[in-house]
């Protein structure tokens, strides 16, 4: 998924990318549970009751800076269960093999310009 987001730093939109089908959607597009508002308000109903709010990215978190332990985000402290999801959905797909023949274009038959 990409974030995108202003100049001043506020998310305005999420594009899911499936490399699977070499496909890219609009969260809107999709559904209004994932556009970015979506996804606000299920993070918000899960911290209504906790007291916390999600503060923004900081510039630091933002750089590829990949480590084998990650602090836990306030998203996964606020849903555990669905770290899975979280990661499934950030993670590119492994198996990139070959793309399905329903999804491929059909060669057409060149025609012989010079015919004999």
């Amino acid at each position: 998924a990409v974030l995108r987001e202003n100049k001043q730093g506020q998310v305005y939109g999420i594009t899911f990318i499936d490399y699977r089908t070499k496909a890219v959607f609009n969260g809107s597009d999709i559904g209004k549970p994932y556009s970015i508002a979506g996804i606000r308000g299920t993070l918000d109903s899960g911290q209504q009751g906790r007291g916390k709010a999600l503060k923004p990215a900081s510039e630091t978190s933002k750089s590829k800076n990949f480590s084998k332990s990650p602090e836990p985000s306030p998203a996964t402290e606020a849903h555990p269960n669905q770290d899975g999801l979280f990661k499934e959905l950030l993670e590119p797909e492994k198996n990139l093999s070959r793309v399905p023949s329903e999804l491929l274009k059909k060669k057409k038959k060149k025609r012989n310009p010079n015919p004999k």
